[in-house]
């Protein structure tokens, strides 16, 4: 039988990598066994992108198993006739030197290949022995795109030339993944709230992924029971408004709950609700009484509160099986809110002939924290709104933001009343992302019935006057 020699040793210094992929709880990875791992896509030069890692991938005539990476194209970006030739650098990175090593390589990506050869890296157990590619069971993948040509497939277009893309030095695109050993979950968002005690209204974690849906937390730090006086700490689920279609339900059993950090476990409570179009926050649960909260620290350590959601089943009226919900990483987002130095801005938006908008509008873009936005206004309400005037808030050109954070928005919009002063006012904090919805606010603002009342104000003949303040009161990152 002939014999494959094994892998060469990792000699080669590759150059600084786009993209770097952090793996906290290396061995959680290997408890799974040889199952895949892939990252977050990540953007580079047009096309959207993700590494894979084999952690036990047998290499024909090896022996042993070998720690294995290869390069993934998302075909979102890329025209079904179409072929890219890719040459890219796989690395690791290692510890002992402070540089990443790995190989060149080269691959003819398409729609039907996404996949690049499996790159093998380094015999799995020379990595367990060695500190040099695993330190406080961290390891770290990387790759580097160095040259792209587009052109179409022969089949299509036989005499066309290649298409060259320049590909330009970028910033390090870096994405951290956290691995559990022990009661491994299925869809799950772990949200860490920094200055804590500074949140007052309801709060939207960024949105999160599981089961093909968007959804995001919302804390409400002072929810009063009914009947009770005492105010508590609840939390709810909400599925974005986007992944949900006329006429379906979204059945979802899940558990929310807190951290506890002198158990280091989590408490809450299980809870179900069914999502449609326009039910599309869960009831609010609540946690703990907030004055336990304060007084103890069970939950709350520096000023900060850890937050959690897993989701066990969802399941679509509309079809005949439950959506297959994968075994999955815990998603880590943090948002850290700040006690002073805020950034604030008003906008002021004056609008003549209310009465004649029938279809959404934009206002005129303004600036606040360096950005532009705008407010996007639905005068008879939106999809999800029932005859209610629909508001939200959009960040004008969010590919300005970096990919791994995201600004926290305390934001009020409110309708004057030109009459008696008493305006209609909604406040919210919501985080703006670049990999998240750009937009915030809400489909019932107020209802028609209300806003066109010409005893409240709110119009005055075709004249109505809205107001946004806007105040960046954190930031966020995905861990």
């Amino acid at each position: 039988m002939k014999m494959i020699a094994p892998a060469p040793a990792l000699v080669r210094k590759a150059d600084d990598p786009a993209f770097e992929w952090r793996i906290c709880g290396f061995s959680a990875l290997l408890e799974r066994g040889a199952t895949p791992a892939s990252s977050a896509l990540f953007r580079c030069y047009g096309y959207e992108w993700f590494l894979q890692v084999i952690p036990m991938h047998d290499r024909p005539g090896a022996e042993s198993p070998y720690v294995a990476l290869g390069l993934v194209l998302s075909p979102t970006k890329l025209k079904s006739d179409y072929i890219i030739d890719a040459v890219f650098e796989i690395s690791m990175y290692n510890h002992s030197n402070g540089t990443y090593c790995g190989y060149k390589a080269s691959y003819s990506f398409d729609v039907n290949r996404t996949h690049s050869e499996k790159n093998c890296l380094v015999p799995l157990e020379q990595m367990l022995k060695s500190s040099d590619f695993l330190v406080d069971d961290i390891c770290v993948f990387a790759v580097g795109i160095l040259k792209l040509h587009v052109y179409p497939s022969k089949n299509t277009f036989l005499f066309m030339k290649k298409k060259h893309v320049l590909v330009q030095k970028k910033h390090i695109i870096v994405q951290n993944i956290f691995l559990q050993k022990k009661e491994i979950i299925k869809g799950t968002c772990t949200w860490s709230i920094s200055n804590f005690l500074n949140s007052t209204l309801p709060v939207h974690s960024p949105s999160f992924e599981v089961g093909g849906h968007k959804w995001f937390l919302q804390v409400i730090p002072m929810h009063k029971k009914s009947g009770d006086k005492i105010p508590y700490v609840a939390l709810c689920l909400c599925v974005s408004q986007n992944t949900l279609k006329p006429g379906c339900t979204l059945s979802a059993v899940f558990e929310l709950s807190m951290y506890n950090h002198s158990k280091g476990t989590y408490h809450g409570c299980k809870a179900s609700y069914h999502f449609r179009v326009k039910q599309k926050q869960s009831e609010r649960k609540c946690l703990i009484p907030l004055e336990e909260l304060l007084k103890s620290s069970d939950f709350l350590v520096d000023d900060s509160c850890v937050f959690s959601v897993r989701i066990l089943k969802a399941d679509v009226s509309s079809q005949s099986k439950p959506i297959v919900i994968p075994k999955k990483p815990i998603t880590v987002q943090n948002i850290f809110l700040q006690k002073k130095g805020f950034i604030k801005g008003t906008y002021t938006w004056t609008m003549n002939n209310f009465l004649d908008m029938k279809l959404p509008v934009l206002s005129p873009a303004f600036d606040v924290g360096g950005q532009k936005w705008h407010i996007n206004m639905h005068p008879l309400g939106d999809k999800y709104s029932t005859n209610s005037l629909s508001l939200y808030l959009h960040l004008h050109g969010g590919k300005k933001l970096p990919l791994e954070s995201g600004m926290v928005i305390e934001l009020t919009l409110c309708i004057m009343d030109q009459k008696h002063g008493k305006h209609y006012t909604v406040t919210g904090r919501f985080v703006f992302a670049t990999e998240a919805k750009s937009g915030w606010g809400w489909s019932n603002f107020i209802p028609l019935k209300t806003l066109m009342d010409p005893s409240r104000g709110y119009l005055v003949g075709s004249n109505c006057i809205l107001k946004a303040d806007a105040t960046i009161i954190g930031s966020s990152n995905d861990g």
